[in-house]
């Protein structure tokens, strides 16, 4: 039975696909109805057209397999791999030392790359046969003095001041006051003593090793002394040409 115009799913017998009995208005009306229930999301059995499985239930358990599917890729990413290594953290402690500490200590005697200096140690150290140096480790020229007095100004003055004497502007603020550099008792130091409290820091003085390169720190050295010179200086110590600009002037 059919209505007139369209189509209804209780109005039209449809026969199997692909009978004798299969008229052109059948086909027009199974596929029709198929369209009907495909829009619905429902399958043929479920209003009892056809004997074919529910396109609904097939859908729901694609649906399911999927989401499992989903599940179990997503899981897979989600793995602590990378978070839970084998390797330590800095610091972290250890069951596996006796100490219970991760970090180990150098191998005594044990050098890093590019610091054997062995044919170098007043360079390097400021020492000569295991005692402070009293002389420099190469000579000193203008260029030397003139790179000194910039690297004094840059790494020094903020504390030392520009004349040394321990009036820098840190120290204004309220900074621990250092010792005046042209004292008499510092004047006398060791060239490699002075180094060596650039390289590693002294009192509330922090090192500059890892700052000031190392031909800086003796350029620095050059220059203090030149400070300490001149604070102790005379008209006399001026050559006769300077001293006669100096004469002249206001």
């Amino acid at each position: 039975m059919r209505s007139s115009g369209r189509f209804s799913p209780i109005e039209c017998w449809v026969p199997e696909r692909g009978t004798p009995a299969e008229s052109r208005e059948d086909r027009e009306c199974r596929e029709y109805v198929g369209e009907a229930q495909r829009c619905r999301g429902e399958g043929p059995a479920r209003i009892g057209i056809f004997g074919q499985q529910r396109r609904g239930e097939a859908c729901h358990r694609l649906a399911v397999v999927g989401l499992a599917a989903a599940v179990v890729l997503f899981s897979a990413a989600c793995r602590q791999d990378m978070q839970d290594q084998p390797s330590y953290s800095a610091l972290e402690a250890s069951t596996f030392f006796e100490d219970g500490a991760s970090a180990r200590l150098p191998v005594p005697g044990t050098v890093a790359r590019g610091q054997l200096h062995v044919d170098e140690e007043l360079l390097y150290t400021g020492a000569a046969d295991g005692e402070p140096a009293l002389a420099f480790p190469f000579p000193i020229d203008r260029s030397i003095m003139e790179r000194g007095q910039v690297s004094y100004n840059a790494y020094c003055s903020p504390c030392h001041g520009q004349s040394g004497v321990g009036d820098g502007v840190v120290v204004q603020r309220g900074f621990t006051q250092p010792p005046d550099l042209t004292d008499p008792f510092i004047s006398s130091a060791p060239l490699g003593h002075i180094f060596n409290v650039i390289t590693n820091g002294f009192g509330a003085m922090p090192d500059h090793g890892s700052q000031i390169k190392v031909r800086d720190r003796w350029a620095i050295i050059a220059y203090v002394r030149a400070l300490q010179l001149a604070a102790s200086a005379t008209l006399e110590d001026v050559p006769a040409e300077e001293r006669r600009r100096l004469e002249q002037q206001p």
